[in-house]
């Protein structure tokens, strides 16, 4: 005989159902303080993309208050207003536009 018996095997020491279940709880509080650590990483990544988009938006507000300066000045007598993605509305090429095709 090279190892254990089976009736040393069959004899050995096992927990009781008491200590399963305190085993089995343990093991969920552990994967729940893995939750809550998850869920406070997302909240921090939501508050930091918050925070950059606030940014990049702030700064998308100043080169349109740019370019309204710029085409102010580059306009003959009236005001160029831009649409919030930087484009010059329709109304405004349609008012100006209109005289050369009526010629």
């Amino acid at each position: 005989n090279a190892g254990p018996s089976i009736q040393d095997y069959l004899s050995r020491p096992r927990p009781t159902w008491e200590e399963v279940k305190e085993i089995i709880d343990r093991k969920k509080k552990g994967s729940r303080a893995l939750a809550d650590f998850e869920d406070q990483m997302n909240s921090n990544w939501k508050k930091e993309l918050a925070k950059n988009r606030e940014k990049l938006l702030g700064g998308n507000e100043k080169s349109t208050k740019r370019k309204k300066r710029s085409s102010k000045k580059a306009s003959d007598d009236s005001t160029v207003e831009l649409e919030p993605d930087g484009k010059v509305s329709l109304i405004w090429r349609i008012l100006h536009l209109l005289p050369y095709v009526m010629k």
